[in-house]
């Protein structure tokens, strides 16, 4: 497995989207977490598996909402630069290190 790092813009997104789901519903917050969980290990495990959104950054689906994150592998290590909802513009997280 690889190590990830997540950016702290982020960091903010997955909290913002965490937050929203608990205001609805505790049982779609805790299945929010859980599949953000599920994707982050997925990606450490096989950070080459998902596709390419651009040049350098991937993207994972979170199964049953309609949010993803956006990752970049540098062969060692991954970054996750964005938790994008899928309706969001693309590309919002260029410049992100």
């Amino acid at each position: 497995m690889v190590e990830i790092t997540i950016h702290p813009a982020a960091e903010l997104e997955y909290e913002h989207a965490f937050e929203w789901y608990l205001d609805q519903n505790a049982r779609a917050a805790a299945g929010f977490e859980i599949a953000v969980d599920r994707a982050m290990q997925s990606i450490a495990r096989f950070p080459d598996a998902c596709p390419l959104c651009d040049d350098i950054h991937r993207y994972r689906g979170l199964k049953r909402y309609p949010y993803g994150i956006i990752y970049r592998f540098d062969g060692a290590s991954v970054r996750v630069v964005a938790i994008t909802h899928d309706r969001q513009l693309p590309g919002f997280w260029i410049g992100r290190e």
